[in-house]
């Protein structure tokens, strides 16, 4: 077989795959191209792991507003679980920022879908008081960044369509598409995706801001 300097490999079928084993070194003179460049135990190249979408964590968000940091609610019980909260409304103008580096080898387009999981003080949901800002930043040789993208309208305020009104939490879903993101963010080592999510009421510390996500796809 043309490109393996050692001999000593073997092929074995099973009924979900087929297995190559090579005893010595295996050399190539191109490209080593994979459906999957690298899995084992469900693990795939992409965001820890997964390939469909990276997960934010409530402790990814970060408040701007100076002084009233988000509040952590260790909710006890059976089991038990982390939020974060922040006594934040119109009046306070409070919003999340939160940014991540795009996997190299994948990319954020106008297919892909923003998930927030937040929970408002009260009864009332959130309804078309909430707004989300997406965009990509590449890092540049001299500190800075570039946008390299961003909604058309640059905030999106999210509908009562967007909204499922769950007890705990409120899930709100933003397509890009409906967003109108105005290029590919594409991961290349440097390029960012950068969410703000500006809840436009108080969040409640039963519950707070939950985490997101959103999701890529391969270049």
């Amino acid at each position: 077989m043309a490109g393996i300097a050692k001999t000593g490999f073997s092929v074995a079928r099973t009924t979900t795959y087929t297995e190559l084993q090579i005893g010595g070194t295996l050399t190539a003179g191109g490209d080593i191209i994979a459906g999957r460049a690298f899995m084992r135990g469900s693990w795939e190249d992409g965001y820890f792991g997964n390939s469909n979408a990276m997960v934010f964590s409530p402790a990814d968000f970060i408040s701007d507003t100076v002084g009233r940091p988000h509040n952590i609610s260790l909710k006890t019980g059976a089991p038990w679980t982390v939020d974060i909260y922040c006594a934040e409304g119109p009046a306070g103008g409070g919003q999340f920022i939160a940014t991540k580096m795009v996997p190299k080898g994948f990319k954020i387009t106008s297919s892909s879908v923003l998930t927030i999981w937040a929970q408002p003080t009260g009864a009332t949901p959130f309804a078309t008081n909430a707004m989300t800002r997406v965009q990509g930043q590449r890092l540049n040789e001299n500190g800075d960044s570039t946008v390299v993208a961003t909604l058309t309208g640059t905030v999106y305020t999210f509908g009562a369509g967007d909204v499922t009104t769950t007890t705990v939490p409120n899930i709100l879903t933003l397509s890009l598409a409906v967003g109108g993101i105005t290029a590919d963010i594409v991961g290349d080592g440097f390029t960012q995706i950068v969410i703000v999510f500006v809840p436009g009421q108080v969040l409640q510390n039963a519950g707070g801001l939950m985490g997101a996500q959103i999701t890529m796809e391969r270049v």
